[in-house]
């Protein structure tokens, strides 16, 4: 696992973010999606599914490429850092930075888009079909 980062539970907010992500119900699963001053969008999933070959599947956040200083931290439910990625590429594949598996659970993301200086914060549910 990787170390805790103590500063998340004095950012987490009902909020979710200091830049208000807003909830397209209507896609299918539903996404988060913010758009920045330029008219870049970017969408983050609520739901992130993974079969029993967790290899075929990522974490695809959409609208990165504007971003190229990115930064995704990835929290569990206790607020522990269970992944972290400078220049995220949607590599992704719901586990830890040491290879272990996440259950399925909800877990927080805080993603930095340079030169935006909020941070976009939310949760998402991981849910694995093989469980």
């Amino acid at each position: 696992m990787v170390q805790e980062d103590n500063d998340f539970w004095a950012e987490r907010s009902l909020e979710f973010s200091d830049l208000r992500l807003e909830v397209d119900l209507e896609q299918e699963p539903p996404v988060y999606f913010w758009k920045d001053q330029f008219g870049h969008l970017v969408r983050i999933p609520k739901y992130f599914f993974l079969g029993a070959d967790s290899s075929t599947t990522s974490f695809i956040i959409e609208g990165l490429e504007h971003y190229s200083e990115n930064q995704l931290f990835i929290y569990d439910k206790f607020g522990i850092l269970v992944g972290q990625w400078s220049l995220y590429n949607n590599t992704w594949k719901g586990a830890t930075t040491d290879g272990s598996f996440l259950p399925s659970d909800r877990y927080f993301f805080r993603l930095s888009l340079p030169p935006i200086q909020e941070a976009l914060r939310g949760f998402f549910y991981l849910i694995r079909l093989d469980e």
